[in-house]
């Protein structure tokens, strides 16, 4: 669990220098339309913050699901957003969130951004087991990591429970995660 937190840290700072620029997003797009078409399917997004790719501009024809806090149980759900500013509140963690709880169970695409991950679709999140517990409540078709490319890192320490990405998108490339390395 220590080389976890040490190398959170690391990355925290790392994060913390990063500037994102219009050509990332650029070409996050390029990289997504070669990918798959999303229209009318099920994508589970997430809100970026200022240090994370934002991708909710380009799912205009699908259906979009965000992460809503549960205050009750503690956790967060997928909840159907409409993709229209008015329909988000601020959650407890300062992230927009749906305005109501709207589940779907099934997801064909699901969007997770983490601290870094490895070629094998490791995920090292921020520590609190947020995702790991929502992505447990749902069926997923396909997990995409996206994270800028120095957040690609050669390893990644995983344990048992850690959910396992089937693609890394980064402004370089999307590509598909080896797991048999």
């Amino acid at each position: 669990m220590k080389a976890k937190q040490i190398l959170r840290k690391q990355l925290r700072q790392q994060i913390a220098q990063k500037q994102g620029g219009s050509e990332d997003i650029s070409s996050l797009q390029h990289h997504l339309d070669e990918f798959a078409d999303f229209a009318n399917k099920t994508v589970a997004l997430y809100q970026a913050d200022s240090q994370e790719l934002c991708l909710t501009d380009f799912f205009k024809s699908s259906e979009i699901l965000l992460p809503r806090f549960n205050a009750k149980e503690k956790v967060y759900d997928f909840s159907l957003w409409s993709g229209e500013q008015k329909d988000l509140q601020m959650g407890p963690f300062d992230i927009a969130e749906p305005r109501v709880l709207s589940e779907l169970k099934y997801i064909d695409y699901c969007f997770i951004p983490a601290l870094a991950f490895d070629r094998r679709g490791n995920r090292l999140g921020r520590g609190g087991g947020f995702y790991d517990r929502l992505l447990a409540k749902y069926s997923i078709g396909t997990k995409v990591g996206v994270c800028y490319d120095f957040q690609l890192i050669e390893d990644v320490p995983s344990e048992d429970h850690d959910y396992v990405m089937d693609f890394i998108l980064s402004p370089s490339g999307l590509f598909k995660c080896d797991r048999k390395n």
